[in-house]
């Protein structure tokens, strides 16, 4: 579930997927991926320009939007096995997560945030807000089914995976009637 978490709240979040897989990678180590095209070039510009504040409004939503991303993963996991909302945020992990280019997860959230209390406050929220898009039905229910296809088939492209929330949403608002 742990993949299927990051891609369906990519999906949700309007960032687009390129792939998802469950393949173990002897290069990094890691048993799945979540692959997105490089950032907007309004981030990329932003970025290269030297992180300058005020971090622009637009810029500063893709980037927390890449945060949720990365959370999404263990809070899907969690979810799965009965752990619930109580993820403990690994601050740890983030220098190993590249963000759009060489930019890890932890230098992204040094350069939105101006202290480490406000680093902390916005990695609360973001988790509050990936929690609440995970407790939604029709998005759990998109994540049951993108991991349930990546057992299957071990590999999805991103077109796919738009698929799978396409029908699973037009399912749960069906139900609704």
């Amino acid at each position: 579930m742990h993949e299927a978490g990051h891609a369906v709240i990519a999906v949700w979040l309007g960032i687009p997927v390129v792939s998802v897989d469950i393949v173990p990678s002897s290069l990094d180590g890691t048993v799945g991926h979540t692959v997105c095209p490089t950032l907007p070039a309004r981030v990329r510009e932003w970025h290269a320009a030297g992180d300058p504040w005020p971090v622009p409004p637009d810029v500063r939503e893709r980037l927390e939007h890449e945060v949720m991303v990365h959370l999404a993963g263990d809070m899907a996991q969690s979810k799965a096995t009965g752990g619930g909302s109580a993820v403990t945020v690994n601050e740890s992990r983030f220098g190993s997560v590249v963000v759009g280019w060489d930019w890890h997860m932890g230098d992204l959230l040094d350069a939105i945030t101006s202290s480490r209390a406000e680093r902390r406050a916005l990695i609360r929220r973001l988790a509050r807000l990936t929690w609440a898009l995970l407790d939604r039905d029709a998005v759990w229910t998109t994540v049951c089914a993108v991991g349930a296809a990546l057992a299957q088939h071990r590999r999805l492209t991103g077109r796919r995976v738009r698929e799978i929330a396409v029908e699973t949403t037009v399912r749960a608002w069906a139900g609704r009637g």
